[in-house]
């Protein structure tokens, strides 16, 4: 993995160690074993790499001490490891404890002297600080619970403490900037962050070693190391910026590496640790991984010493009150020598110098110690008091904070002083400090001193002496609340006047002299700090007394108090209020809404914005108390309306230059709401019709007001509003209620939040708005009331915003008020709203769709809406079954939802019922029908005629979703059919007619569209398939698999017997079995059946299915097996499987997909199935292929891609469309026309995509886009010039494939596909098109000349092949364009081969012997098998005439050494070619190279095949002479011929071992002789004898039955039978002509069978021998026309009846069949080959039916 970049790696190793830690239970199974092994493999350490450079052997101590202080290079990866391996040693089991620890000490102890590569491949943090950081936290996570390595890992820590602290003093400068530092670092997050309970003693060891870092010199030193690094002589510029850009690194992430940094890094370790070591019991012990919070260890630890004393620290030891009394007076001397420095400057210390964090830290670092001593430190605490007082010589928050926690943790364990202290407090709490200003702006919180000081206060009060001194201190702050008020004595209430305050007019007075001599700007200062900390105590207190008091107080100073305070009161009522009682929370919203509502546009004061924030900030902090939801809600509805109301009322006064402020501060009180509504526990269902009327007054003034108007004013600086109540939208209820008490129709006309004066001034701006909408209806919107007009507007908004969520359903809600449905205008309007709604929400929800977000509520929307479809109201029925059926249209994938599918099912069944109610229950019908399984409730009329026609409409719809998911999604809807029959039940006989099994039933085994062979069969037949078998098999399959698996896990989980502790042995059983299998069918050694594999696939589904947890390894096998059969069988049962899991357990889906993503991966990485280089491009892959580019197109049309992700997708899909014609064209295979009709639909489906594809060009977001190439018009012309040789190759495939079904263009098989794209082709248009597809594949351009008879595309295609002759070299069909212009023929060494009958064509006269080009020729014969060259032997001894370089001798004299069969073949053919006729007596000119090739040849011969020549020769001798022996019997009869060839084949002596020369493949056994039979030839004396031959076959047996290794199983025997051939021997005849006409006939029959067209050719075999001899195999069990009709046999059909029975016989028919196929086959080859002589002495016709010609002596143009 070295070669990951950045920090990926790293975080792979993470991962490990986190899955290691979560499955820890089954830590010591093999593949936990293996990963931890793999990881730990990788662990490096400085003594390797040292034995590695040195070796181990023949070193003194001195030298191993060296090799241990030098330093080591470490790589990367290698640190990766070593960090993965710290993290996953915290989650190893604990039996590899013993071997963990002393790595990780190793580990920690080589980090100083490593050398780490410098880099910046990391994230966060720099790798010695990774390392550092991730071995300190294992060790001490590791000693925490495992206490017998604790002194071993503790010791390793305080070494390696000092180590660095050594380093870091006294080290090389550019090695502390570079390592040391960072590594410091790292030990300090490590200290900070992993709880351990430190020991005093161990805590005195680590201390001695940091109290080093202390030292002024160091410090300093350390502060201007970069200049020292700068200044060097010898500095290495490359070093130098390495080092400032990790420097610049740890700034930006708030860690600058300075002294001042180290020092305080050294000062928090240190108090955390002790704070540890001093409370050991509240330090937390978990073996588990925990998540890491940076700091963790320090937040706890102090968080201990503030609520916790410290125990009493029995004989503490001399060393450490040494080392604690030292390392306090250090952290003292820090804080001084900073406040020194501090005063001197005359600015603020900059954030780099960690001024303020230091001496935060040295303040809890002395108090800490001071405790720990037990003795209360003078220094400290008079420190401490300075700080907390109006002297403090320091004003800073963090200090003080710091000064604050200190003094708790004093107080703490020193409570004599807490008296004193709270005095002390009090007075510095009331004095006019800056760090007590706050702004209180939305998002602030209350300074953090003051929090600490209300927290200090209350522990001081707690501790210190006296019963009632907390409401003393109460009364005491109140007062000066009251006293920093405008008016002291006013003592109106805002409040009910329960809540009072006793008055002690004399401490006021008191206080207010005190307050004496202090400006406005600091009493009121006084008073904001004063009144956060009483809120803050009054929290600290939790006393309903107090909080009641401070609420009472507060309330009654809201409105006197300056403004800021008065800000303050608001801003700390919202804390009092989460925390008081319900009367006081209530209270304080009234006064709120009280505020807010009198807020006056003109009042300068900030009070209307300070209120708002705090009812806002309110509102999102209500989920603490979710009981005070409504209340709060009503009270800010109830002010909106108000507010609304008023808004109008002073448009009434005409105060319009108040309205838009006014109406602002509407719009903001949405804020609080939306705040309120936003919590996930608020719920809307259900709520008094007060409530709904609420929220319905709301949403009209949002209209009346146009805040859901986008076209506002002022959309910048109201941005936030239109989420806002789109947000507000989804959370409210239903505003129009179906109860007769609804108010709404008289709200529409007389509602109070709407002003008739005010309404009827505006209305007509809403009326035009509305007009939009719906333009329609303009007649109908003229006779609307100004609140009719309203409400359409408000349910149109409104229910835009909620489809748009996802929440479609409410939008009936509208159509159930029969009020409002008896006014006929507003209804036809509230009608054409809700198509305008519809209409809108597709087009959203198409938006979402693209980008693959459609809401998670989508469906119980839709289960919502189908439950409406069956309201009892009609006109809600109508606008529900409209809306379904648009949703559903629209996004078909809706229908792969198993919950909406069920509820479709379920509401058929329950809508059954209701009409059977009309006659199973006549007089008493049922009103509510609920399905427990769907979760669907039906509340239907009593009109059963209603019920029907509901019935019969949900029905109808139903059938068409259920087709459309057919069409889309099939495998998934099977699945959840299967799953719904699967688990239903039949209770009674009455149940077992139900409408939704039927209808799952049904479409259960419909084939489906995307099924286009059963599709194509279907429409052929004019008949419907169905998939029946199947789906029946597969439920039944599912079900019994399911039951054995469910009765597993009960037997297995019985009491006493838990899966959490082991494993069942069954399931690792079944895991051994798979594996074996997988293991088997690899090895071609499997015994598995078809059925078997079924079996095991659905047994394992059916284990996952039923375990709780998601096992892995079974998953993983259930892709595996499949995939390693990859059968069609095989894959088609795990489809199956695959989608069951899927359907059962979702939450698989992502592992199981990703397995088969891997799965996929692995067939391409192995080139099986479809892309197999030698099936790929098979026509039966051409419906594989081209229905996953469909796929492709499908998704890159449907995915949100930006514009360069959707270029690289197209890119790809088109090129792998186009590599379809990369080769030859080709035809259909074999006369499937089933097949080929599905082919043809679709490409044209494919055509279609094509034609519609465009470039959308979303914005361009990847890492992957670049420049102005990313442009979309660069990418739409890319994809101009892809898509039209796409179009067009796909055009001429669909021709070529319509032309191939119906070649006589029979109408009722359809008409030819004609395209456009070709006859709109300009010869430019050609021209760019070759070049594109040369660019694309230069085979693709090759091959555009066999599809196109276009002369340009011939020019153009030669022209580049001319010109890029390299790019072709494997294509040997482009060898074509350069034979013979001599051009680029200097590459034919390493061209691609050419098919034999090419290449022979090379040796003619026409190429004028080229030596480049015959020695490319020969190479190509002598790369084929020699019995393939048999075929060839005519051409190859024609070759001779012009073989004037000797490369066709020299060919046939190295093939004749390699087989002596065709040795004697090319042998009889030379003889035959020596005299051009019959007789011998006219020499060929190449008589004289023939004989000396002869005889070279023979001479050749040696032993046993100058034997086997001579025995052969001489026996085919003995039987052609016979033939010269007729000549003067040639006018005798035939009895008497007769006789002479028996006389002479008598003497003829079989040699064994001999052969026919026409049949090369058997040796003669034995000769008929009395078989002779002498032919009739006018002038020649042929004759035909019989020869028993023997052959050999090869058969394969098959063991048993079918098994998923056949390969293995099937067995090659090889058997010798014998036969009788018959040949025919002429003499004087010239065979070479039929020699030459049956190689073609064979040519004919190999390329019938290449496109397995099953026609039939029987090229019988001729071998020339000699001049005008030769031999002719003679066509067995056939009879000549002739012979049949001197049989008498005048009538064929009369014939084949005599012989193969009546016309409707199967006999009869297969050979009427064989007759046609034969006829058509011959027919075809006697008219390109021009063969005549056709009499009836030349056509045969066999045993089988089949016609065979014979005697092809004139073909071509040869007449005579």
């Amino acid at each position: 993995m070295d070669c990951l970049e950045f920090n990926i790696h790293q975080l792979i190793l993470s991962d490990i160690a986190t899955n290691i830690g979560e499955s820890k239970e089954d830590a010591s199974t093999p593949e936990v074993l293996t990963t931890i092994d793999n990881v730990t493999s990788k662990v490096a350490t400085r003594a390797e790499y040292a034995e590695q450079d040195e070796g181990t052997e023949g070193h003194t101590q001195n030298d191993v001490k060296h090799a241990t202080e030098q330093r080591v290079f470490m790589s990367n990866s290698r640190v990766h490891c070593n960090i993965g391996f710290a993290e996953l040693a915290v989650n190893l089991p604990d039996a590899h404890v013993d071997a963990t620890v002393p790595v990780l000490i190793d580990i920690l102890r080589d980090i100083p002297y490593i050398d780490f590569d410098r880099c910046f491949t990391w994230d966060e943090w720099a790798l010695p600080d990774q390392l550092v950081f991730a071995t300190v936290s294992a060790l001490l996570r590791i000693a925490s619970t495992h206490s017998g390595y604790r002194a071993a890992a503790t010791r390793a820590i305080v070494a390696f403490a000092g180590q660095i602290v050594a380093m870091l003093k006294t080290g090389d400068v550019e090695d502390i900037l570079a390592q040391f530092a960072p590594a410091f670092h790292g030990f300090y997050r490590s200290i900070i962050s992993i709880p351990f309970a430190w020991s005093l003693q161990e805590w005195a060891l680590l201390a001695r070693h940091l109290n080093d870092l202390f030292d002024p010199q160091v410090v300093d030193r350390l502060n201007r190391l970069l200049i020292d690094a700068l200044h060097c002589e010898d500095t290495d510029m490359d070093r130098i910026h390495f080092i400032q850009t990790l420097l610049a690194r740890y700034v930006a992430r708030g860690r600058p590496l300075s002294g001042y940094f180290t020092v305080c890094c050294v000062i928090e370790a240190l108090w955390t640790t002790l704070a540890q070591a001093l409370l050991p019991s509240q330090t937390p012990q978990s073996a588990n991984h925990p998540v890491f919070a940076e700091a963790a260890a320090a937040n706890k630890a102090w968080s201990s010493l503030l609520n916790h004393t410290i125990d009493e620290i029995t004989t503490p030891n001399e060393d450490f009150s040494e080392v604690a009394s030292l390392t306090m007076e250090n952290a003292m001397q820090c804080f001084t020598h900073l406040l020194v420095q501090i005063e001197e400057m005359d600015a603020e210390p900059s954030e780099d110098t960690y001024a303020w964090e230091t001496m935060s830290e040295s303040l809890k670092l002395a108090s800490v110690c001071s405790v720990a001593i037990g003795q209360l430190d003078k220094k400290v605490y008079a420190r401490v008091k300075l700080l907390l007082s109006e002297e403090s010589p320091i004003s800073d928050n963090l200090v003080q904070e710091a000064a604050l926690k200190a003094t708790a943790v004093l107080v703490r364990n020193f409570p004599d002083i807490a008296f004193k202290m709270a005095g002390h407090i009090r007075k510095f709490i009331t004095s006019p400090l800056p760090i007590f200003e706050l702004d209180f702006a939305p998002g602030t919180r209350v300074p953090p001193p003051l929090t600490a000081a209300a927290r200090c206060l209350a522990l001081c009060i707690d501790l210190a002496p006296g019963d009632d001194l907390g409401m003393s201190y109460m009364y005491s702050l109140l007062n000066y609340i009251a006293a920093t008020s405008k008016d002291t004595h006013d003592t109106a209430l805002l409040t009910s006047s329960t809540l009072t305050v006793p008055a002690d007019q004399q401490t006021i007075r008191s206080t207010d002299a005190g307050l004496r001599g202090l400006t406005e700007d600091e009493k009121r200062l006084v008073g904001i700090s004063t009144i956060s900390v009483v809120t803050r105590l009054a929290l600290e207190f939790d006393s309903e007394e107090v909080t009641r008091l401070t609420v009472s107080m507060l309330l009654q100073r809201l409105r006197s108090a300056e403004p800021t305070v008065e800000a303050a009161i608001a801003y700390n009522l919202v804390d009092l209020a989460l925390a008081a009682p319900e009367s006081a929370f209530v209270d304080i919203i009234r006064v709120f809404s009280t505020i807010n509502r009198s807020a006056n546009p003109d009042d300068p004061r900030l009070s209307n914005n300070m209120v708002l924030a705090a009812q806002t900030r309110l509102a999102r902090d209500l989920h603490r108390r979710p009981e005070l939801y409504e209340p709060y809600l009503i009270e800010l509805l109830t002010l909106f309306a108000d507010k609304g109301v008023a808004i109008q009322n002073a448009s009434a006064l005409h105060h319009h230059s108040k309205m838009e402020d006014m109406t602002e501060q509407l719009a903001s009180l949405l804020l609080p709401i939306d705040a309120l509504l936003a919590h996930s526990d608020v719920y809307m269902k259900e709520m008094s019709p007060a409530s709904i009327s609420l929220f319905r007054n709301m949403w009209f003034l949002c209209i009346l007001f146009r805040f859901t108007d986008g076209d506002g004013k002022d959309q910048t600086a109201m941005a936030w509003q239109r989420p806002a109540l789109a947000r507000i939208a989804v959370k409210t209820p239903i505003i129009v209620l179906e109860e007769a008490r609804d108010t709404i129709v008289g709200d529409l006309d007389y509602n109070p939040v709407l002003r008739q004066e005010y309404v009827e001034t505006v209305v007509n701006t809403h009326r035009s708005v509305l007009q939009k909408h719906i333009p329609l209806r303009v007649t109908e919107l003229r006779g609307l009331s100004p609140g009719q007009v309203i409400f359409l507007l408000c349910m149109h908004d409104l229910e835009s915003m909620r489809a748009a969520s996802g929440l479609p359903s409410s939008l009936v809600s509208y159509f159930t008020n029969n009020s409002l449905n008896r006014n006929a205008g507003l209804v036809l309007c509230m009608e054409a709203v809700a198509e305008n709604v519809i209409r809108e929400s597709v087009s959203d929800l198409n938006s979402q769709a693209s980008q693959q977000c459609l809401p998670l509520e989508l469906s119980k929307e839709l289960q919502q809406l189908l439950v409406c479809s069956t309201h009892r109201i009609a006109r809600v029925r109508e606008v529900a079954s409209k809306y379904l059926n648009r949703l559903v249209q629209s996004f078909p994938s809706l229908m792969c939802d198993p919950p909406f599918v069920i509820a479709i099912l379920e509401v058929l069944t329950l809508l059954r019922r209701a009409c059977e109610n009309e006659f199973s229950n006549e007089d008493n019908p049922i009103y509510t029908f609920h399905s427990e399984r769907a979760g669907v409730t039906l509340h239907l009329t009593d009109d059963y005629a209603a019920r029907n026609a509901m019935l019969s409409q949900t029905q109808r719809d139903a059938d068409r979703w259920f087709e459309l998911a057919l069409g889309r999604a099939p495998i998934e809807l099977y699945s959840t059919l299967q799953k719904y029959l699967a688990v239903t039940q039949v209770t009674s006989i009455a149940d077992a007619s139900d409408l939704g099994p039927s209808v799952a039933l049904h479409f259960g085994k419909a084939t489906s569209p995307v099924d286009r062979n059963s599709s194509s069969a279907s429409h052929m037949l004019d008949t419907k398939f169905d998939r029946s078998k199947l789906f029946v098999s597969q439920l039944a399959s599912k079900g019994y698999h399911i039951g054995q698996a469910v009765q597993f896990h009960h037997a297995h989980t019985a009491p006493g017997y838990s899966l959490d502790f082991k494993s069942p042995q069954e399931i690792h059983g079944l895991k051994k079995t798979v594996k074996e299998a997988i293991r088997d069918i690899r090895e071609k050694k499997s015994t598995l059946t078809v059925q078997h594999l079924k079996r095991l696939l659905f047994r394992v589904a059916a284990i996952i299915i039923c375990l709780p947890k998601c096992d892995y390894d079974l998953l993983h096998y259930l892709v595996a097996l499949p995939f390693e059969s990859f059968s069609p069988t095989a894959i088609s049962a795990g489809c199956e499987v695959w989608s069951w899991v899927i359907a059962e357990k979702a939450e698989h889906e992502v592992v199981l997909m990703a397995e088969i993503a891997s799965a996929w991966n692995n067939t391409i990485k192995h080139e099986r199935g479809m892309f197999s280089k030698s099936l790929n491009t098979h026509p039966l892959a051409r419906e594989a292929r081209f229905s996953f580019l469909l796929f492709g197109f499908e998704t890159l049309r449907s995915s949100y891609l930006d514009v360069s992700c959707e270029n690289k997708l197209r890119e790809s899909l088109y090129t792998a469309a186009l590599s379809w014609f990369s080769v030859r064209p080709q035809w259909s295979y074999g006369a499937n026309r089933v097949q080929i009709d599905a082919d043809i639909k679709l490409l044209s489906e494919f055509l279609s995509y094509l034609q519609a594809d465009a470039v959308r060009g979303f914005p361009a977001i990847s890492s992957i886009a670049s420049g102005q190439a990313n442009r979309a018009s660069h990418y739409t012309s890319a994809l101009k010039t892809l898509n039209i040789p796409v179009r067009l190759l796909v055009d001429n495939e669909i021709y070529r494939l319509t032309v191939w079904t119906n070649p006589t263009s029979d109408a009722k098989r359809g008409v030819d596909h004609f395209g456009t794209i070709e006859k709109t082709m300009t010869d430019t248009a050609w021209t760019s098109t070759v070049r594109k597809a040369w660019q694309v594949d230069p085979a693709l351009a090759v091959y555009l000349t066999e599809r196109f008879n276009v002369p340009i595309v011939h020019h153009e295609v030669g022209r580049l092949v001319r010109s890029r002759t390299r790019d072709v070299l494997d294509i040997p069909e482009a060898l074509r364009f350069l034979v013979g212009d001599r051009i680029g023929t200097e590459y034919l060494s390493i061209w691609a081969p050419v098919p034999p009958v090419i290449a022979v064509t090379f040796f003619e006269k026409r190429y004028r012997s080229d030596p480049l080009l015959l020695q490319y020729a020969h190479r190509v014969l002598e790369q084929h098998p020699v019995e393939l060259t048999f075929f060839f032997v005519p051409q190859v001894v024609q070759a001779l005439r012009y073989d004037d370089f000797g490369y066709v001798a020299r060919f046939i004299f190295e093939t004749a050494k390699i087989s002596q069969l065709f040795c004697h073949q090319i042998i009889w053919n030379m003889n035959a070619n020596c005299y051009k006729d019959d007789g011998a007596t006219v020499e060929d000119p190449l008589k004289p190279t023939l004989d000396s090739l002869t005889a070279l040849l023979v001479e050749s011969l040696s032993g046993e095949a100058r034997d086997f020549y001579e025995r052969e020769f001489s026996f085919f001798g003995e039987v052609t002479s016979i033939s010269g022996k007729l000549k003067p019997y040639i006018k005798k009869t035939k009895p008497e011929k007769k006789a002479k060839i028996d006389e002479e084949m008598a003497k003829i002596q079989v040699d064994v071992g001999v052969y026919l020369p026409s049949n090369p493949d058997g040796k003669v056994v034995d000769i008929d002789k009395k078989s002779g039979r002498p032919l009739q030839s006018h002038a020649k004396a042929p004759f035909m004898a019989t020869f028993k031959v023997r052959k050999e076959r090869v058969t394969l047996i098959t063991e048993g039955i079918e098994t998923l290794g056949d390969d293995a199983q099937e067995k090659e025997i090889v058997e010798e039978y014998d036969m009788w051939q018959q040949a025919i021997f002429k003499v004087g005849d010239d065979c070479r002509q039929d020699v030459l006409a049956l190689q073609i006939i064979a040519m004919f029959k190999n390329i019938f069978n290449a496109v397995g067209l099953t026609v039939y050719l029987y090229p019988y075999r001729v071998t020339a021998t000699a001049p005008g001899c030769g031999v002719i195999d003679v066509v067995p069990n056939a009879t000549s026309r002739d012979e049949m009709g001197r049989a008498k046999v005048n009538d064929l059909l009369d014939f084949f009846v005599a012989k193969y029975g009546g016309e409707d016989t199967v006999e009869f028919q297969k050979a009427r069949l064989n007759f046609i196929q034969s006829m058509a086959a011959y027919s075809v080859a006697c008219y390109i080959l021009q063969i005549k002589d056709r009499h009836n002495g030349n056509i045969m016709i066999d045993g089988e039916g089949h016609i065979v010609h014979i005697d092809f002596g004139f073909l071509f143009d040869i007449d005579e």
